[in-house]
């Protein structure tokens, strides 16, 4: 029987995996598509900017990151607590 420690630390990086393959999924879709759209809107302007990757890579940088801490810290303690000490407080 593994260590409820042990055990919350391999549940918790089958989980970033899974999100995180969606997170990078969802921008392979999304990151051409807003770049097309972006670069047709800017084309409307008399002065015109070439478009980089850094603001679009940034931003889903940050939305990992935002992500991560709002639902991976709630989903580690939960991971890590012990059941029969939940079972006992109630």
């Amino acid at each position: 029987m593994p260590d409820p420690q042990e055990w919350g630390e391999r549940r918790w990086d089958h989980w970033a995996q899974e999100f995180g393959l969606m997170v990078c999924v969802a921008a392979i879709i999304g990151l051409p598509i807003s770049y097309y759209y972006m670069s047709r809107w800017l084309e409307n302007f008399a002065y015109h900017i070439t478009m980089t990757p850094f603001p679009f890579l940034l931003s889903v940088g940050l939305s990992l990151i935002i992500i991560m801490l709002t639902v991976g810290y709630p989903a580690l303690l939960a991971y890590t607590k012990n059941p029969a000490e939940m079972l006992v407080s109630e």
